[in-house]
């Protein structure tokens, strides 16, 4: 067991922890900001409209308030449907005018949906999967490339490998490169893991 892997890599996970909380008070406050501005703008187009069909004695309507969450909530629903969709129209640069006045329409709830997701991203490991993590860790850095298929002989459950490796590269630690027909499990960054494994000194994520 490689020690100071495994410490190097407690350390990745609490810095990586730090940047999502940090990104989730950011995110949620220009979220939170995003759809005031869209609640305000609301009224005042409501308004403004309103003043031109009645002239200057227009008012808002009362029932505005759960009239903009209704909105909201029908808002929500079709970017939840979006987002399962995977709409092509979102990897391609070859988008028609049509998908990109949806994209624009529903960047909203798109947003608050990509605010939320990131959350998920938080890595928590018990002390023995912290010790698993790094022992795939070493066996991946060591060997150049592991298999996808092998990673599981590693591990007692299947569900812990591919639990650990998602977790690896949900820290940016290793990717998976297809070759052939074949996937292999491979260190976003050989050459400073190579350092620390040799030297057994630095590891830096």
């Amino acid at each position: 067991m490689n020690e100071r892997l495994k410490e190097a890599l407690r350390r990745k996970i609490e810095r990586h922890n730090k940047f999502i909380r940090l990104f989730a008070v950011w995110s949620g406050f220009l979220i939170a900001g995003m759809w005031a501005g869209i609640y305000f703008f609301s009224r005042w187009a409501i308004l403004f409209g309103r003043t031109i069909a009645q002239g200057t004695e227009a008012e808002m309507p009362k029932p505005l308030g759960w009239g903009f969450l209704l909105f909201v909530g029908i808002w929500l629903a079709a970017g939840w449907v979006e987002r399962k969709a995977e709409p092509g129209y979102l990897r391609s640069n070859d988008r028609s005018l049509i998908e990109v006045l949806l994209e624009i329409a529903l960047f909203p709830p798109r947003a608050t949906f990509a605010a939320f997701r990131h959350l998920h991203q938080r890595v928590a490991l018990a002390e023995s999967e912290l010790e698993w993590a790094a022992t795939l860790l070493n066996h991946v850095g060591r060997a150049g490339k592991l298999p996808v298929e092998a990673v599981s002989d590693l591990f007692p459950l299947e569900s812990d490998a591919q639990r650990l490796t998602e977790t690896l590269k949900t820290l940016d630690l290793v990717y998976i490169r297809r070759v052939k027909d074949e996937e292999f499990l491979v260190v976003a960054d050989p050459e400073r893991l190579a350092v620390f494994l040799e030297r057994g000194n630095r590891f830096v994520g």
